[in-house]
């Protein structure tokens, strides 16, 4: 589609070259020939150059210089589309050539177009899902798998707010325009073709929290932009003012948000205790190894009675 798109401006295209990364484009083979086979329909010579590390996409760079190119499909990927997009873009203006990215993103950072899915918007939507999930909406089986957390997080923070101890909310977020995205090169954002971190919109109703649990005015609310609930946030300073040296923790995903968070509470001499009931995760396994193993280093793993229990002494 993008090399019809590309044609449709550019009828006179006669060599295009497109740019991929082997170690990190699943399916490979198959979005070459397809590729391939566009361009053969289109009287267009297309030529694939590889770039797996910033050292090679020098060299890649230098071959489509001399290779008369008048146009450069960049596949994407954490590194092409990513890290070293800038650097594509600089190239692709200096020698005058359309860049076509996979993302709408990368096109307005600079490229020609981008023809693919808007990551932004699909961020939106899962973390949209999410929410209404957890608030009851269907589906029916992961509303089933969800109540629970939400019903162990209503008697947590009831709990907690009985016993005096303050409530810190932290909510994943980030920009509207994408500019905020991580874009690192992972293992898992090469398989799934997205962003190694996903995060809701920044003052949408899907970066808030379920009604049954929204923050009260004396709690205290922070948006955090990675994985860990103290990066960039100010919740360790707001606890050595509060001159609290432990942790109650719980959210989504275990072994992510919560792991992140816990380790990095270990950095700052915090204790951590991990409500078991209050975590969740996609990944049934990560989950139950970040628990049962990862966090054990690090924390003490408790239920939510034992946790209530802790705080009425």
């Amino acid at each position: 589609k993008r090399l019809g798109l590309l044609h449709d401006i550019a009828p006179s295209l006669l060599r295009a070259a497109f740019l991929v990364n082997p170690n990190l484009t699943p399916g490979l083979q198959e979005r070459v020939a397809d590729a391939e086979a566009a361009a053969k329909s289109l009287g267009i010579a297309l030529r694939r150059v590889d770039a797996t590390t910033p050292a090679e996409l020098a060299a890649a760079l230098a071959v489509i210089e001399a290779s008369s190119t008048e146009a450069l499909l960049i596949q994407n990927d954490p590194m092409l589309s990513g890290t070293e997009q800038s650097r594509i873009v600089d190239f692709a203006v200096a020698h005058r050539l359309p860049a076509v990215f996979e993302s709408i993103l990368n096109a307005r950072l600079g490229g020609l177009f981008g023809y693919g899915p808007d990551l932004t918007e699909n961020r939106r939507l899962a973390a949209g899902y999410v929410a209404k999930i957890l608030r009851g909406a269907k589906p029916a089986i992961r509303r089933a798998a969800m109540r629970p957390v939400l019903d162990a997080w209503m008697q947590m923070i009831a709990a907690a707010r009985a016993a005096g101890v303050p409530v810190i909310y932290t909510t994943p977020v980030s920009r509207s325009d994408g500019a905020d995205i991580v874009m690192l090169p992972t293992d898992l954002s090469a398989e799934t073709g997205v962003p190694p971190l996903t995060n809701a919109v920044e003052g949408t109703a899907e970066a808030g929290f379920p009604e049954e649990i929204a923050p009260q005015p004396e709690d205290y609310v922070f948006l955090k932009r990675r994985p860990s609930a103290f990066y960039g946030t100010g919740v360790a300073e707001l606890l050595h003012m509060l001159r609290r040296d432990t942790i109650i923790i719980g959210g989504g995903a275990t072994n992510r948000g919560v792991e992140t968070s816990v380790r990095e509470a270990f950095n700052f001499d915090l204790a951590s205790v991990v409500v078991r009931e209050c975590c969740w995760s996609g990944d049934t396994a990560a989950h139950a190894y970040s628990l049962d193993k990862a966090m054990k280093m690090y924390a003490r793993i408790r239920t939510l009675d034992q946790v209530a229990a802790m705080l009425r002494e």
